[in-house]
């Protein structure tokens, strides 16, 4: 089985906590997506990940296998769905 490849999608304040994680466990994080470029900067350069201002771009790159949704609660069913689909 593949290593999973991990999408986050926003980067406000819960992402800290999220971002750090990870980064303890080892995951590649190889896509980043957020409406605000500057929330997402040290993110991508910090992991080397690719950016999107967009969570369907960040959907589209077939190297993500597992999706981290941090956005507001009220946006994470469509992305979920998207997601799933």
């Amino acid at each position: 089985m593949a290593e999973p490849k991990w999408g986050i999608i926003g980067c406000g304040n819960i992402a800290r906590f999220h971002f750090s994680a990870l980064r303890k466990a080892g995951a590649p994080i190889v896509h980043i997506a957020d409406l605000r470029p500057d929330a997402a900067c040290a993110y991508v350069e910090a992991c080397g990940a690719r950016f999107s201002t967009s969570y369907e771009g960040l959907l589209a790159d077939p190297e993500v296998t597992v999706v981290d949704v941090l956005t507001d609660s009220a946006y994470h069913y469509p992305i979920v769905r998207a997601a799933l689909q």
